[in-house]
C-alpha cells in the first residue's frame, strides 16, 4: 500500500429517475489498497462498482481513473448450475483475455500459455479440459478468479464473491486473494456483507448508505458508534479479536 492515488472519486451522484443511488461520494482508492465495501441492501455498493468501471454514467461529480489501469472483474452470482454447460475452464477463462483484443477474436499460442500458467497459479492446471459446470463451487470460484486475473489486471473488483461458498471455502478463497495482495501489489475492491470474514484481511472500509457513512480502518469502523445498526449487530473478528456492540 502506497500514497498512489488509481481512482479517485468526487462528488458522485447516480440516479436512476428520481432516486439517488449514490448521493455526494467523495474517496480515493491508492494503489495496495485492499477495500472492503459494505452496507445494506440497497446501501449502493453495486451501482457504486459500475460507475467505477465505467457502465453506469454520474449524474453528478466525476471519477478519475489514473493512466491506463485495467481492472479484473468477478461479478455477483456467476456459478454454474448446469452439469451439461458446455464451456471448458479453458474457453471461461479465455475470455478474461478477450476483452481487450480487436476483431477478428481468437486466442494465440501466447494467450493459451498465459491461461495455463494462471490456471498454475491458482492450483487447478488440470481442469483446464473440464466442464465448468461439472465442478465443486469453490473450483468455479477458483476458476471466474483465474478469468478476472489473466489479463494481469492492476485493480481486481470481487462483487459479493463468496455469497455461494460454505466457510471453509470463503476462508480458502479470501487466503488466495490477500495472497495476490500481498505478494504481486494487486489493488483490491471488495464489495461484501460478510465482514465477519473479511475484516481480518482488508486495510480500509467504505461503508455506505447511499452516501458515504464511512471511510478508514477496519478497527476504526469496529469501534465507531455513530455507525447504522447494520454495523453494531454483527460480531465483527478482526486482528485484535471480536468487536461486539
Amino acid at each position: 500500500m502506497n500514497d498512489t492515488p488509481l481512482i479517485t472519486v468526487d462528488g458522485l451522484t447516480v440516479k436512476f429517475q428520481q432516486f439517488e443511488a449514490l448521493k455526494d461520494i467523495s474517496f480515493t482508492i491508492n494503489k495496495g489498497d485492499f477495500v472492503a465495501i459494505v452496507g445494506a441492501n440497497g446501501s449502493g455498493k453495486t451501482t457504486l462498482i459500475k460507475t467505477l468501471m465505467g457502465l453506469l454514467r454520474p449524474d453528478k461529480g466525476s471519477v478519475s481513473i489514473v493512466g491506463d489501469m485495467h481492472p479484473g472483474y468477478l461479478p455477483q452470482n456467476t456459478a454454474v448450475q448446469e452439469r451439461f454447460f458446455p464451456s471448458t475452464v479453458e474457453e471461461v477463462v479465455s475470455t478474461g483475455l478477450m476483452a481487450k483484443k480487436k476483431f477478428p477474436k481468437f486466442l494465440s499460442a501466447s494467450d493459451r500459455k498465459r491461461i495455463r500458467e494462471t490456471l498454475k497459479f491458482m492450483k487447478i492446471p488440470h481442469l483446464l479440459k473440464k466442464r465448468i459446470g461439472t465442478l465443486s463451487g469453490g473450483q468455479q470460484q477458483r476458476v471466474l478468479l483465474a478469468r478476472a486475473l489473466v489479463g494481469n489486471p492492476d485493480v481486481l473488483i470481487l462483487d459479493e464473491p463468496t455469497s455461494a461458498l460454505d466457510q471453509n471455502m470463503r476462508g480458502h478463497f479470501f487466503d488466495v486473494v490477500r495472497h495476490l495482495h500481498e505478494t504481486h501489489g494487486i489493488t483490491v475492491l471488495l464489495v461484501t456483507h460478510d465482514i465477519v470474514s473479511t475484516g481480518e484481511y482488508v486495510n480500509r472500509v467504505l461503508y455506505l448508505e447511499q452516501t458515504l457513512r464511512f471511510d478508514g480502518t477496519f478497527d476504526a469502523f469496529c469501534e465507531d458508534p455513530e455507525l447504522s445498526p447494520f454495523v453494531h449487530t454483527h460480531p465483527l473478528k478482526h486482528r485484535e479479536g471480536w468487536c461486539q456492540h
